[in-house]
């Protein structure tokens, strides 16, 4: 379920599918002085937890075939 959408952007609900790059994103040294680290079943618990809002932002690239890339604030290769 998208929650809001702008001309670059996407924000969206985190899907389980989404969890191996959160924790990847936000485990990796370069990051994680930035965001609080979590467990990957804390991630997946916060998915049906009605006071959690756990949101991925998406990049959007291309005109009507639109590739939507997750936002980390490092990419990992």
């Amino acid at each position: 379920m998208m929650v809001i959408q702008s001309a670059r952007l996407n924000l969206r609900r985190t899907a389980f599918d989404d969890l191996t790059f959160v924790a990847d994103i936000e485990s990796d040294p370069e990051n994680s002085v930035y965001v609080g680290q979590w467990t990957f079943e804390q991630h997946r618990e916060s998915l049906t937890n009605a006071d959690i809002s756990h949101i991925i932002i998406e990049e959007k690239h291309g005109g009507q075939n639109r590739i939507y890339d997750p936002v980390g604030l490092k990419r990992s290769q």
